[in-house]
Order: C-alpha cells, then structure tokens, then sequence
C-alpha cells in the first residue's frame, strides 16, 4: 500500500476497507489516548516521518492484527487500532481475512 503524506486520514482508513475489508481506527502520532481527526492529512498525525516522501507498507490478509498494527507504527510513524465488525477493537491474534470474512 502506498500512501502520499498529503492523504486525508478518511482516505486512507476507505483505502484500508477497499484493499483488506476492515475497519481501522488513526490515532495522532503513538498515543492511544489521541484518535486522529478524519480531516487530518497523514503527514500531520506522524512522529519522526518527513512529509517530502510517499510511505509504503507492504501488508496482506494473511498477517496477525499485531503484526499490521505495529508495520504501520514502524513505517508511518502512528498507531492504528484494527477493528472487527462490531467496531470493537480486534483481537491481536486475528488475521486481517478472518476479520473480513465476519463482514
């Protein structure tokens, strides 16, 4: 997935949803306790990353919830939070695709 730094962060969570099947909650830069604004670009909610640059993460339906959680805080520099279904935040263990298939 490649992500421009001037991505609004309502586009990247659709992007998420078109490419995965499952919802995910922004937060600004690593704090739990600051969800990201949807109007937001995602330039604005990273900490340490440059905005002169695309940032590409490589992930897929295969991989834990843990794992896609952390490669994004690794490589764009906020945290996210996948969800289920419900809304409710997914379990660490879940894959993205048994996550999509409860759609």
């Amino acid at each position: 997935m490649k992500i421009n730094p001037m991505t609004k962060v309502s586009t990247l969570k659709q992007k998420f949803i078109d490419e995965f099947g499952v919802e995910i909650k922004c937060h600004k830069g690593m704090s739990k306790g600051h969800i990201a604004d949807d109007d937001a670009k995602v330039h604005e909610i990273c900490t340490g990353m440059g905005a002169d640059r695309d940032f590409e993460i490589e992930l897929n339906g295969n991989m834990l919830v843990s794992t896609v959680e952390k490669e994004v805080a690794d490589s764009l520099g906020f945290l996210v939070q996948v969800l289920n279904p419900d809304g409710s935040n997914a379990d660490n263990g879940s894959t993205l695709a048994s996550l999509r298939k409860a759609y």
